[in-house]
């Protein structure tokens, strides 16, 4: 099976617990939570399942399964496992701890495979709707489930496994939060650094969600002006303009000093064109996060920083290789829209017609 077989398989599978999941939600019975508990961890175990036959060609794989062949005793990796940034043959050790662990005891590796990939599902299931529990509102957990499927599920569980266990501590350490133990924010925040530097952009918004309570004026009206700055930048080309603009005066200061070696660092990967896939994932999260943005019940600091998730993409997408640090926040848009104070059928119509669509045609860089 080839990577492009394994997404188009995925696409399947995403209409199937879709159609069957709607299915098993509208049955009621005596107890809700539990119900839910049980579809949850059934989506959880088939997503781990996806994660272990992924095919060799898929990103990174070769990466673990030859890393997996020269891994030693857990001991060797244990001590640097807690230094944030530390890295062997360019995986994490916290991440390279776990593979010891999962081989010491004979394990294979895509047992490691299924194991993080469950893991991550649950907690991109499970969180968003503890924390629409909290504000005491019943949890859209149809849309919790089509937004994670048809954008995060493949690619954080199944193919960017540490980015994704990274994003997962996030989603733990904003659930402990909203619950006030600052300890337990802390600990899952400082985890999710382990796995993944680029989650240190998440603990910035933890403590914009901590400092900023109040409830923000007209978020509505906010959210619609930074959609139309973003769809700005998109068209007018102003991240390419910034990008081009900076490093113009980064390679100004270099020559300056006679260092004329960073020119091909400062533009190598970068791409100052704007792709369909910026415009797909501004429309898509875009007119959903003014939808949910006056009828969520969590904090309005959540939509905010969600929005600086499309910001990232509108004024960064030259750097390709940070956009998805746009995920850090669009995240949030998990609990937001699980969180919502009613049911909205032009919502779900866009949702399931729009956005949906878009957002797997982003996610598997169709």
């Amino acid at each position: 099976m080839s990577y492009s077989d394994y997404k188009y398989i995925y696409i399947i599978l995403v209409f199937f617990l879709l159609v069957v999941g709607t299915f098993f939600e509208k049955i009621h019975i005596a107890n809700e939570k539990r119900k839910n508990i049980y579809i949850i961890t059934i989506l959880s175990v088939i997503m781990g399942i996806f994660a272990a036959v992924r095919p060799a060609s898929t990103p990174d794989t070769k990466i673990y399964i030859d890393f997996y062949q020269i891994i030693k005793e857990p001991s060797l990796y244990i001590r640097n496992a807690f230094i944030v940034g530390s890295r062997i043959l360019g995986i994490e050790y916290s991440f390279a701890f776990i593979i010891a662990l999962f081989k010491s005891i004979n394990l294979s590796y895509r047992v490691l495979f299924f194991f993080v990939g469950f893991f991550n599902s649950l907690v991109f299931l499970l969180i968003p709707t503890k924390i629409a529990e909290l504000v005491e509102c019943n949890p859209n957990r149809i849309q919790i489930t089509s937004v994670f499927f048809c954008y995060f599920g493949l690619h954080y569980c199944c193919i960017a496994l540490r980015a994704g266990l990274s994003l997962s501590f996030c989603l733990i350490a904003t659930y402990f939060l909203y619950k006030k133990k600052v300890f337990a924010t802390l600990f899952f925040a400082y985890v999710a650094t382990l796995f993944h530097t680029m989650s240190m952009l998440f603990l910035v918004a933890l403590v914009y969600m901590f400092c900023k309570k109040k409830k923000i004026r007209r978020i509505k009206e906010k959210t619609v002006t930074v959609i139309a700055f973003c769809a700005a930048s998109l068209s007018l080309g102003l991240g390419g303009w910034l990008t081009k603009t900076t490093i113009g005066f980064i390679q100004a200061f270099f020559n300056s000093i006679k260092i004329y070696s960073f020119s091909g660092y400062l533009y190598g990967g970068l791409d100052l064109s704007v792709g369909i896939k910026d415009w797909f994932t501004l429309v898509s999260f875009g007119i959903i996060l003014i939808w949910v943005s006056k009828r969520t019940r969590v904090p309005s600091t959540i939509v905010e920083l969600s929005l600086v998730g499309i910001l990232i993409i509108s004024i960064f997408y030259p750097i390709r290789a940070i956009n998805r640090a746009s995920d850090y926040f669009l995240i949030l848009l998990l609990p937001s829209i699980g969180a919502m104070k009613k049911r909205n059928t032009q919502l779900s119509l866009f949702s399931t017609l729009v956005a949906y669509p878009l957002m797997l045609a982003v996610q598997l860089n169709l």
